[in-house]
């Protein structure tokens, strides 16, 4: 009866750590991608969207993916992107 508890013990550990490791394969498969689309998103707005402007700099805010395009230190133009 004792041996029986150990392996329910090793069962439930098995699981505990197998749904861990499933859920954290997840989150950074899912990162990853997020991250990929955030650096396409900002090349697009420095090489495509101010490049037109022929604007000085740019600026891509993540959160609200916004393209801003500067010249002279002054805002050309902005754009939503996505």
């Amino acid at each position: 009866m004792n041996k029986d508890k150990k392996i329910n013990k090793w069962k439930v550990a098995f699981f505990i750590v197998l749904i861990l490791f499933i859920a954290e394969t997840w989150m950074v498969g899912y990162l990853t991608n997020e991250a990929i689309k955030d650096s396409r998103a900002e090349s697009e707005c420095g090489e495509v969207i101010c490049s037109i402007e022929f604007a000085d700099s740019y600026y891509y805010e993540i959160v609200e993916n916004l393209c801003s395009c500067y010249k002279n230190g002054e805002v050309v133009s902005q754009e939503i992107i996505g």
